[in-house]
């Protein structure tokens, strides 16, 4: 086998050594709240404040108050006949109006809810 002349690198490459830069960032902080203890009323707003600890009409109230600019979350509504997937577009007293599958409106009274879990946006 004839082996192939070598060549010189054609471009050199010069790394100059930098230092790293520094970062100056926060070491303390102060709270002008005073620290107290939580009581038994605020452990327990603590506890509900995720969306699957609410009762069903917060879940309602909460999912209807979202602004319409937002992205509305798909929910699923159980009532002891059937299951809805969909949006909470509306809500009266007795009843709340869902977006189901695509584009069909539903109306469910709030009395035959079971259970409400989120399920995506």
């Amino acid at each position: 086998m004839k082996q192939l002349p070598t060549n010189e690198p054609l471009l050199y490459v010069d790394q100059p050594e930098l230092q790293k830069p520094k970062s100056h960032m926060q070491s303390e902080f102060k709270s002008h709240k005073s620290e107290e203890l939580p009581n038994n009323n605020q452990q327990h707003d603590v506890e509900r404040s995720t969306f699957k600890h609410l009762s069903i009409e917060e879940k309602i109230n909460y999912l209807a108050e979202i602004p319409h600019g937002l992205f509305q979350m798909r929910c699923r509504f159980e009532t002891k006949d059937k299951t809805y997937y969909g949006v909470v577009t509306a809500k009266n007293e007795e009843s709340i109006d869902i977006v189901h599958s695509g584009r069909q409106r539903v109306t469910v009274n709030i009395a035959d809810i079971e259970h409400i879990h989120l399920i995506g946006l």
